[in-house]
């Protein structure tokens, strides 16, 4: 009415039967896991290590909503009061041969959209990664050229990962180029002046 649409025709909006699903349990449009960091970054070994740390994140949360991404877009900010010439951010963006929940093919994508960015003696403020062009994970279309078997062993690796993390800890099992401990990497956030995870964390529970 009036040029305002009365339903939502989006497919992800719409359950099997065609109704309306509550807004917590629509699938997202895109995925992003961005972060400061807490001092200035310039070397790309660095920059590599967060974008893998940010890729394994956003990758296990596109799975939760059994998802899966055909773009990745890798983002990397500079001061904005400091910066000389060109923008404060720059992002560049890769489309996959075919949509994949693969954290291994999307750390290979990521890597490379970083190697297009990063520039020597450039130092950077901010990083992060953003998956898009999601389809449904059982619908994607298959590459003539990959293997079924490979494939199906790829996907059970995933699902054990994803396992394994959600009972022992998020971040217990990765890959070994988001660091072998990102908790302490040099280019987390300051953490010293937050909020102690009374919620979230057995090992800082209130002591009385």
């Amino acid at each position: 009415m009036h040029g305002r649409p009365c339903l939502d025709f989006d497919p992800q909006a719409l359950d099997e039967d065609g109704h309306l699903l509550p807004a917590d349990r629509r699938s997202r449009r895109s995925i992003v896991c961005t972060r400061s960091f807490g001092q200035p970054q310039h070397e790309l070994e660095v920059l590599q290590e967060a974008i893998a740390a940010f890729t394994c994140r956003a990758a296990e949360k596109m799975r939760q909503q059994h998802l899966a991404a055909h773009l990745i877009t890798v983002i990397l900010g500079t001061n904005r009061f400091k910066a000389r010439s060109g923008p404060a951010t720059a992002s560049t963006t890769l489309t996959l041969p075919v949509a994949t929940t693969d954290t291994g093919e999307l750390l290979t994508a990521a890597r490379n959209a970083l190697q297009r960015l990063w520039r020597p003696g450039t130092s950077y403020t901010r990083t992060g990664v953003l998956l898009c062009g999601l389809e449904a994970a059982d619908n994607i279309q298959a590459s003539l050229f990959a293997q079924a078997p490979e494939q199906r062993n790829r996907t059970q690796l995933m699902t054990t990962i994803d396992a394994l993390n959600r009972r022992f800890g998020r971040g217990r099992v990765s890959y070994a180029a988001a660091g072998v401990n990102s908790a302490t990497a040099v280019w987390k956030g300051r953490s010293a002046m937050r909020s102690g995870l009374y919620t979230t964390s057995w090992e800082e529970l209130w002591q009385i």
